[in-house]
């Protein structure tokens, strides 16, 4: 019976189109499944998202393949991508494919065939020419992406269209389909064994002369508890030496069957070099268990979302390990979203020790098998618990009872470089109302959205204010580095009074933490003579100075080049750096202790120092351990880790998020600064003490870290959102402009900006502006920045009249001219 179905393709299609097959099953239960379909003669894989029963006067085109008759995509994820697709005003096909891992997608690879035709008298081109030369080397059936790295043809592909229209190759699409990875196991049939029987009469029976063989089935008679336990065929092999040839040889004696098992790619081998405690083995305190049993409560009762403002180092980690321990406990399956991969290995440790061989981890930079097997277990098996970065909120678990995201207020949790530009945070709330779980946001400095909402009442929220095991908060200096630099009372970059509460925390033999958001070693390098600062070629920015490896970086695009010590402009050797990175401090911590005879080690922590996040893994624990004294890094430092030993912070300059053109710049300082300055004095034997560089001593963000006081700084900073018409009152959103050159993005900007001016009057839309960084990757770019209140448009849907409008104009201009959206953009820049 021909069914049609409405497929959703990873394409820029404003719908979802209709394809047919002949299916004689109930249609609605491939909802969720994926197909191969061709669109403009390319194979591409697509979902199921919905039957079609309507009557079509268009020819339908057939499906090509139907790849698994069993959804890997629920209804209830479907419905997600469906509110994320209207809400951030993105291409349903996009936010599935997004959704899923990237090997799902089953992508078309072109294999080309050489036919045999002798006969090049036909018109050729001089690419058609080398191509088909490089062919004639090669054996028939080599990928179209194999020939592109062998050959530098620029237009490739029209290219071997035209061999082909010739006669000469024959190019085929062939579709690379993931799946599960079986191994061989080796399972003994016991039966044969008798107990009277001597090892030499068996091996006699069974005519087993090699040794090898003798051994295997030693092993097996020494141990009978493996009886129905099938074992790896590898670990055979290691144990015995026996080689594949010798085990086909048992087996055809019928001593042994080989069993094929799926392998579980996802199962993360654990190694506690560390010597981890099981945190479990500690009791909550009073606060904790209250945060504990009200969470609980909503677990078990009515579902809903909480806010957990706690302390830094409140041990908001135990009661996460309480938490899940009872959902397991339960059957169900738990999710923890953290910010950073880096974070994700240290917190397994954690959890591993806790939870042993329960423990899944989940984020971009695993590969593709192990996200394919765990995507599928979570769908099928429940009691699972996961770890994992903003990309594991799309993951299907068949029960979720819980979600938990750490470290809510953190921007890693929005995706903005890329459509769709979603908000892990919000969709997680979204999605506990749409499966009815309960959702737990945790943070010492939440996020004035969520803060706001708890104070509505639209959240439960809770407290712990104090830290964990009566340690105290660390006290707070700040100091003002332009009065330290009239009295002379500086040493480099430093203020006195840090450089000697530095030498006082060593000599005690305490570690300190210095802090510096900027890696590199200086911002820039200029000359004195003409001013000329070297800038990047792709980026409107300038290249910062790594004076390691004598060399300019763009942070944004990558470029890099070795450093000409004369001024590209007027010649002169007169280049100074200026500004400063965690390099040039960790240079100057290195010359101070050296002049005053006192031996340190420094380490730094960033992405220059740490490339992945075992190299970050590695510095942690060597901290935390003390095989050095002195940690200089960035932000990764303000991400909930806990060194006991850290009796002091510096944070070299404050004021860096200040200077940004950024509503949420007080907003970004005080979370930042919070945060880091929390990581001093986690134990009550240790207190700790906080240096805060400062050229704004007056700035309320800066005062309010003073006092812990984050309740005073959301207050007074509500107010300023609430006058200057600013989130969380108001909805902010961004039309992203980009192009080839300067003036079509302008003359875009300004045909979009008169064209939403004139229909619509209940948002709010702003002239076009040009960022502060007005060229990145080589193309230009312009804002155009929309508001509407909340308080009348209260689901969004007022911005629902961009996307046709924004579509037509795409229609109507250059192809060279890129429009995306950002709804509830993070920041102004």
């Amino acid at each position: 019976m021909i069914q049609n179905f409405k497929i959703a393709l990873p394409l820029k299609l404003s719908q979802e189109l209709t394809y047919s097959m002949n299916y004689e099953g109930n249609p609605n239960d491939l909802i969720g499944c994926r197909v191969l379909v061709k669109l403009q003669n390319k194979l591409i894989t697509g979902i199921i998202i919905n039957t079609d029963n309507e009557n079509h006067s268009f020819e339908i085109s057939p499906i090509i393949k139907l790849i698994e008759k069993k959804a890997i995509m629920p209804k209830t994820l479907i419905n997600l991508c469906k509110w994320i697709s209207k809400y951030y005003i993105s291409e349903l096909g996009i936010v599935i494919f997004t959704a899923l891992p990237s090997s799902f997608m089953n992508q078309a690879n072109t294999i080309v065939n050489k036919l045999d035709v002798n006969d090049r008298d036909v018109k050729l081109t001089p690419n058609n020419i080398k191509i088909l030369d490089f062919l004639d080397k090669k054996k028939n059936g080599i990928s179209v992406n194999y020939i592109k790295k062998n050959l530098k043809i620029s237009n490739l592909k029209q290219s071997l269209e035209q061999l082909e229209k010739k006669g000469f190759i024959q190019l085929i699409s062939k579709i690379e389909n993931s799946n599960f990875v079986y191994e061989d196991y080796i399972q003994f049939n016991y039966n044969l064994f008798d107990d009277d029987f001597e090892n030499e009469h068996f091996f006699k029976l069974y005519k087993l002369r090699s040794e090898k063989d003798k051994k295997v089935v030693e092993y097996f008679r020494e141990n009978q508890n493996l009886f129905n336990t099938p074992i790896i065929n590898s670990k055979i092999k290691e144990i015995t030496g026996i080689t594949s040839v010798g085990i086909k040889r048992l087996k055809d004696k019928g001593l042994i069957e080989i069993v094929k098992i799926k392998r579980d790619r996802s199962l993360i081998t654990y190694k506690d070099e560390y010597q981890v405690t099981n945190e479990l083995n500690y009791k909550l305190n009073s606060e904790q268990e209250i945060a504990f049993e009200k969470v609980m409560d909503k677990i078990d009762g009515e579902k809903g979302t909480i806010l957990l403002n706690a302390v830094t180092g409140a041990g908001k980690t135990l009661v996460y390990m309480y938490l899940i321990r009872e959902v397991l406990e339960k059957g169900k399956s738990c999710l923890l979203l953290v910010p950073e991969i880096a974070l994700t290995n240290n917190l397994f440790d954690r959890f591993e020790s806790a939870f042993p061989n329960q423990v899944s981890i989940y984020h971009s930079k695993m590969s593709s098998g192990s996200k394919f097997d765990l995507w599928h277990k979570v769908q099928n098996e429940g009691g699972q618990f996961v770890i994992g970065t903003r990309s594991a909120i799309f993951l299907p678990f068949c029960d979720l009872d819980l979600i938990i995201i750490d470290e809510e207020h953190d921007n890693s949790y929005k995706q903005s470089d890329k459509k769709p530009r979603y908000n892990a945070r919000d969709i997680a709330v979204v999605r506990s109302k749409m499966e009815d779980f309960t959702l737990l946001l945790a943070s010492a400095t939440p996020s004035l959205e969520s803060y706001y909402n708890a104070k509505k009442g639209q959240y439960l929220g809770l407290e712990i204010k104090k830290r964990a095991d009566n340690a105290v908060m660390p006290k707070v200096r700040v100091v003002d580095m332009m009065d330290a630099k009239i009295k002379a009372a500086v040493k480099g970059n430093l203020s006195r009074i840090l450089f000697d509460k530095m030498l006082d925390r060593i000599a005690r033999g305490e570690q300190v933490i210095l802090f510096l958001n900027r890696r590199g070693y200086s911002s820039f390098l200029m000359c004195r003579d003409c001013g000329d600062i070297r800038k990047c070629k792709n980026c409107d920015v300038a290249l910062t100075y790594h004076k390691k490896k004598n060399q300019l970086y763009c942070h944004y695009c990558g470029y890099n080049t070795q450093v000409n010590h004369n001024c590209n402009e007027c010649g002169s050797e007169s280049l100074s750096s200026m500004g400063l990175g965690t390099e040039q401090i960790e240079e100057e911590i290195n010359t101070y202790f050296n002049s005053v005879g006192m031996e340190v080690k420094v380490k730094r922590l960033d992405s220059d120092s740490a490339k992945n996040e075992n190299e970050i893994k590695k510095i942690i624990n060597d901290f935390q351990n003390n095989k050095f004294q002195i940690l200089v890094g960035t932000q990764i430092l303000a991400k909930g880790l806990n060194f006991k030993n850290v009796t002091l912070v510096g944070i070299v300059n404050s004021d860096l998020e200040l200077y940004r053109a950024d509503f949420r710049a007080n907003e970004k300082t005080f979370q930042l600064l919070e945060q880091v300055a929390g990581r001093a004095g986690r134990t009550k034997e240790l207190p700790g003490e906080v240096i805060i560089q400062t050229y704004k001593p007056d700035n309320y963000a800066i005062n309010y870290v003073r006092e812990h006081n984050y309740k005073s700084f959301a207050n007074e900073e509500l107010e300023y959102r609430k006058t200057s018409e600013y989130p969380p009152y108001w909805r902010m959103n961004k039309i992203i402009i980009t192009g080839q050159t300067e003036y079509q993005v302008k003359k875009t900007a300004r045909l979009i900006y008169n064209e939403i001016y004139f229909k619509s009057n209940i948002i709010k839309i702003y002239e076009p502006i040009v960022p502060s960084i007005s060229m990145l990757n080589t193309k230009y770019r312009q804002y155009i920045f929309i508001k509407s209140y909340k308080e009348k448009d209260k689901s969004g849907n007022a911005l629902r009249i961009l996307y046709d409008l924004l579509k037509n104009i795409e229609s109507n201009i250059s192809s060279n001219i890129r429009i995306d959206i950002d709804i509830d953009t993070y920041s102004e820049g």
